[in-house]
């Protein structure tokens, strides 16, 4: 399923259901609930926002609390890795 849009779909699709029923366990485990719910918000952000790969076939990068992070083969994007030692003056 990795890189599909079928799976991003139905990853979507089943963190929206794991959302929606976590409504019925707030009285009962209100605190629990509530981090599943963020975890369930976050995955459904997470699966629609972020897409691997391009049209280009270049790797997707996005930054995220100042971290750049690379989606896809990141030896195909030369400017995104770390210089070595001896190329810093």
């Amino acid at each position: 399923m990795a890189g599909k849009s079928w799976g991003r779909a139905a990853g979507t699709a089943l963190a929206g259901v794991s959302l929606i029923t976590q409504f019925m366990f707030i009285p009962y485990y209100p605190v629990w609930s509530i981090i599943v719910m963020t975890l369930d918000l976050v995955i459904v952000w997470l699966l629609s926002r972020l897409h691997p790969g391009s049209v280009s076939g270049q790797p997707r990068t996005f930054t995220w609390w100042g971290v750049r992070y690379v989606i896809g083969n990141a030896k195909s994007a030369p400017d995104l890795q770390r210089p070595s030692r001896s190329t810093i003056t």
